[in-house]
């Protein structure tokens, strides 16, 4: 069941979005905003990574590389979109 609109003050998500393709990530950003009342927060990877981070992202085989790449470009894209670095 979906939650209601603003159903929360505050919706977070740790470490998440680079591992989704962008349209996944999109939506979850999307769905992020509309039950929000107030804030989302985003906590992932930004600036340089060291070797292992990398190594270990390149193991999972996750959208690391286009996250950090297109991340902070496509979040200025969305509705209302004040992301802070």
């Amino acid at each position: 069941k979906k939650f209601e609109n603003k159903s929360f003050d505050i919706v977070t998500a740790s470490f998440v979005l680079h591992g989704m393709d962008s349209s996944d990530r999109k939506e979850l950003l999307k769905e992020m905003k509309r039950i929000s009342k107030t804030y989302v927060l985003i906590h992932d990877f930004q600036g340089k990574q060291d070797l292992f981070t990398r190594f270990l992202e390149f193991m999972e085989r996750s959208y690391y590389k286009d996250f950090k790449k297109n991340f902070p470009k496509s979040s200025e894209n969305q509705p209302n979109g004040n992301f802070a670095r």
